[in-house]
């Protein structure tokens, strides 16, 4: 072990984390170089959990695991920047969605260019391994891996990617 707690070989647990804050520090470092205002890492992360068609401010909390309050401010502050907006959910009465305005859509586009450019400078092979790999894993249904909403599931489907402890809640409620 070392100083640290960590042996020669830390668990995945760990570095995939670390790895996600790096990829994330250096694209927030390098859109800032590019003109775009100041991001943190929350702000980042919200991003990559929004859907085309709009996302509820509770589904972002959910995906987030923030409280929705933490979520709404969050966002309130990207609307603020003219990098989301909130629109009425056209399938539920007072409901609104997330949506990119065309200046968050710009932001999404050079966000994704950066990051191939910091990906470029990364190993070939090790990033296809870690491609390879990561996709093998199951991490979650497929609706939801690629970026739907429980919404696209079945009921079944939805409760199961909710997690057990949705599931005791829902238990509870039908008493």
């Amino acid at each position: 072990m070392s100083a640290h707690g960590v042996g020669a070989d830390p668990p995945l647990a760990r570095q995939l984390p670390l790895a996600s804050r790096w990829f994330d520090a250096r694209s927030r470092e390098r859109l800032v170089e590019l003109g775009w205002p100041p991001l943190s890492a929350g702000q980042t992360l919200l991003f990559a959990h929004l859907v085309p068609d709009g996302v509820t401010v509770a589904e972002l909390a959910r995906r987030l695991g923030n409280s929705r309050q933490a979520t709404h401010e969050m966002v309130r502050g990207l609307v603020d920047l003219d990098l989301l907006c909130l629109q009425d959910d056209p399938r539920r009465r007072g409901g609104r969605l997330v949506l990119l305005t065309a200046r968050g859509r710009v932001l999404f586009d050079d966000c994704a260019r950066v990051l191939d450019d910091i990906e470029a400078t990364l190993d070939r092979g090790h990033t296809r391994a870690l491609r390879r790999s990561l996709g093998a894993l199951c991490l979650g249904e497929p609706a939801l891996r690629e970026g739907g909403t429980e919404a696209d599931l079945d009921p079944e489907q939805a409760q199961e990617a909710r997690g057990p402890s949705a599931q005791v809640r829902v238990r509870a409620r039908r008493r």
